[in-house]
């Protein structure tokens, strides 16, 4: 297939531009860019995304390499496939899946219907955070990527339940469990000066846990005492000296924003006190 002519022609005949997405599943050729080519505005990484949280955690791990090797930047994103968010199994899974579809910078398109008030109010919240969609949204240099995943594995469900099998491919209703990291962290940058990162710890466990981060594993942050901001709360949790703990629970995760503390928080949270 050759997308450069594709490219070419359409934009021949769309005067504000086009989305061209190529969805070669991260394998069939031409499946990714390179550093300077790029006729399309964003490709998938993955195989096909289904609503159980395996998959979910299984499609994540194809943004890495791409990030790693420059290859997602503006105008040509990584896209680990649609949201599923709305059809999975709990707000907390929903919350972790559109967070780090955030944090790596993926398009965030929604799978589910729109029109359907009752399944739309349960994601209003999450889909409309302001917050995790300017992480999303913004650029320094950096899409975003894991920088800890934990040795230890934990191997998670990629088996659609029976009420949502109808709707999605017979290869894709029932596929091996995906062996996961127990907890992953993933970053991205918010300045260019190194004073400010989004951070998502993640826990891919069933069962609820603690997540710790030491600031200094942060790549590019600068700050020993820093301040810590929820995204979800949309609200500043206290400067935090060297680490910054926090309670996860089973297939959740703690989204939060780093950065070099302002003037006004003058009291520097003990991590034994958090």
């Amino acid at each position: 297939l050759n997308m450069q002519l594709w490219h070419d022609r359409l934009f021949e005949y769309a005067e504000n531009g086009i989305l061209i997405e190529n969805c070669h599943w991260g394998s069939a050729p031409p499946a990714f860019p390179t550093k300077d080519w790029c006729p399309w505005s964003y490709y998938r990484t993955s195989v096909d995304i289904s609503a159980v949280y395996g998959s979910v955690l299984h499609n994540l791990q194809s943004t890495i390499g791409p990030a790693k090797n420059g290859l997602s930047r503006p105008g040509c994103w990584a896209y680990p496939d649609m949201l599923e968010v709305g059809l999975l199994k709990s707000d907390t899974e929903s919350k972790s899946h559109f967070a780090a579809w955030c944090i790596v910078s993926s398009p965030l398109i929604l799978s589910f219907d729109v029109t359907n008030d009752d399944q739309l109010d349960t994601v209003w919240n999450i889909i409309t955070n302001r917050e995790a969609i300017a992480i999303n949204q913004a650029w320094f240099g950096h899409p975003g990527t894991a920088f800890y995943t934990s040795s230890e594995m934990v191997s998670v469900s990629r088996t659609l339940s029976s009420d949502l099998r109808a709707n999605f491919r017979s290869e894709s209703a029932e596929l091996e469990p995906f062996d996961a990291p127990v907890h992953q962290y993933f970053y991205k940058p918010l300045s260019d000066d190194g004073s400010k990162s989004a951070v998502l710890l993640m826990n891919n466990a069933a069962t609820s846990t603690v997540l710790s981060i030491k600031f200094s594993t942060i790549p590019s942050l600068k700050c020993t005492n820093c301040l810590v901001r929820d995204v979800w709360a949309k609200k500043d949790i206290g400067v935090y000296k060297d680490s910054f703990s926090c309670k996860a629970d089973g297939h959740g995760s703690c989204f939060i924003i780093v950065s070099e503390p302002s003037l006004r928080f003058a009291k520097i949270v003990n991590i034994e006190d958090s």
